[in-house]
C-alpha cells in the first residue's frame, strides 16, 4: 500500500480477525492489491475492509454507511480460499486452512466523488 491513512483492528474480533484500512487509491486496482496483500501477509486476519480516507474506519456507523452505499458484492467482494489460518479459529473444521474475505468500499476508480 502506497498511502495508508488509517488502520483499525476491531475489538469485537479480539483485535485479530477483522481489520479496516483506509488508503488513498492512486491507480486502478490498488485497493484490491491492498486487500490481497493484507489477507495474505497476516495469518490471523480473516476479514479485511478497505475504505476511502473520507470514512472513519473506527466508526461502526460510518463503515455500515459505506457498506450500504458503496458496496456491490459482484464487483467489490474478494474471497480467497485455501489460505493458512490460525488453528484457534472456531469456524474452521480442521487443520489450518480456511477462507478470507475483503470488502472494497471505494468508488470505482476514476468516477470521482458521486455523493
Amino acid at each position: 500500500m502506497r498511502e495508508p491513512v488509517a488502520v483499525y483492528a476491531t475489538a469485537s474480533s479480539g483485535g485479530n480477525f477483522n481489520v479496516r484500512v483506509a488508503l488513498r487509491q492512486r491507480v486502478p486496482g490498488e485497493a484490491r492489491n491492498a486487500i490481497a496483500a493484507c489477507l495474505s501477509a497476516l495469518v490471523n486476519v480473516k476479514e479485511r475492509v478497505r475504505g476511502r480516507p473520507d470514512i472513519d474506519v473506527t466508526s461502526d456507523e460510518q463503515m455500515d454507511w459505506a457498506m450500504a452505499t458503496r458496496f456491490q458484492p459482484d464487483r467489490d467482494l474478494i474471497v480467497l480460499s485455501g489460505m493458512r489460518t490460525l488453528p484457534l479459529d472456531p469456524s474452521i473444521t480442521g487443520g489450518r486452512v480456511g477462507s478470507k474475505a475483503g470488502f472494497d468500499l471505494t468508488w470505482p476508480f476514476g468516477t470521482g466523488h458521486r455523493l
